[in-house]
């Protein structure tokens, strides 16, 4: 019986002509780039450039897979030998990256275009297109459009759409249709959801101050809190429905339920449960105007609307006396 010795070689290329020729692998034909050192293997009918690699651990040059950890079809794909310390897990994951310093990437997608450096994504397309430094996102598509720096955002598409630095968005939908508003603070469901270009808020409770979009240097706090104010500024509201369809600026609120009903204030101050929130002497007419007034204490209330510098100081049920 005799031995037969035999070599196998399989397919092989630069990386730069395996694009150019842009081949269709047979279906489990196998291809070597060898400046890359990376193997791609063909299903019968995707061209190259869409072929993921398969490589378990891989990096785009001989010099970088002593620095980086890529795990997953086509993470980390195109990474170069300026990339350090990267860690990129999850179908592709990194797909996009060639240079950037001391990133984390888990979730199919997370990361996938970025260019910036010292970044964390845990989810699929946490990150997605960043090009910032210094950012976290935990969530689906958590900061998925992001460019900015040192944004924080943890829920599914929290600061989805957000390309400001300075945010922390803490919440499935909080914050998720800002774009250009800096030093943003939104932790609750849907917190500041639809703010797109208001700047130095901070809204903490589910639903707190759904309704801004250019709003700015307010700080509402409370589950449906501030949920009217759309384009104002300076206010301070605190307390669970607290200024719910608040319209105006520079107000000063604290106490649940407190002015809930106020379409038209402007530099009020109310303390208390339902202080400012009703008008009249009975009672259960809801106060819709005030203007510099003062309410406080509990369900102390205007004598009517669109009142002036009214001052009720009462421990509970106190009444106006009118504009002064």
């Amino acid at each position: 019986m005799s031995t037969i010795v035999a070599q196998i070689c399989i397919r092989r290329d630069t990386a730069a002509n395996f694009t150019s020729a842009n081949p269709t692998l047979a279906l489990g034909e196998i291809a070597y780039e060898t400046d890359t050192r990376n193997l791609k293997v063909g299903d019968g009918a995707t061209a190259w450039t869409a072929l993921p690699y398969i490589n378990p651990y891989r990096a785009g040059t001989a010099a970088a897979p002593t620095s980086n950890t890529v795990l997953g079809s086509g993470a980390g794909a195109a990474l170069q030998s300026g990339a350090i310390n990267n860690t990129m897990i999850g179908i592709s994951a990194g797909l996009n990256v060639t240079t950037g310093t001391e990133n984390t990437f888990v979730g199919g997608g997370a990361g996938i275009t970025l260019t910036g450096n010292s970044n964390a994504a845990l989810g699929t397309f946490a990150l997605g297109s960043n090009h910032g430094s210094s950012n976290t996102a935990v969530g689906r598509a958590a900061l998925n459009a992001h460019t900015g720096n040192h944004a924080t955002a943890v829920g599914t598409n929290a600061a989805l759409l957000n390309t400001a630095s300075d945010t922390v968005a803490i919440g499935s939908g909080a914050l998720d249709a800002n774009t250009s508003g800096t030093s943003n603070t939104a932790v609750g469901r849907n917190a500041l959801g639809a703010n797109t270009t208001g700047a130095g808020n901070v809204a903490i409770g589910g639903n707190a101050f759904t309704a801004s979009i250019t709003a700015s240097n307010n700080v509402v706090i409370g589950n449906d809190a501030g949920q009217g104010i759309v384009s104002n500024l300076n206010n301070t509201l605190i307390g669970a429905n607290c200024g719910q369809l608040l319209v105006g600026g520079t107000n000063t609120v604290i106490g649940a339920v407190a002015m809930y009903q106020v379409t038209s204030a402007n530099g009020n101050v109310a303390v208390g449960n339902n202080a400012g929130r009703y008008r009249g002497a009975t009672g259960n007419t809801a106060l819709a105007s005030a203007t510099e007034s003062i309410f406080i204490g509990n369900s102390s209330r205007a004598a009517g609307d669109s009142q002036t510098n009214q001052v009720v100081i009462a421990g509970t049920e106190g009444v106006g006396n009118g504009s002064n």
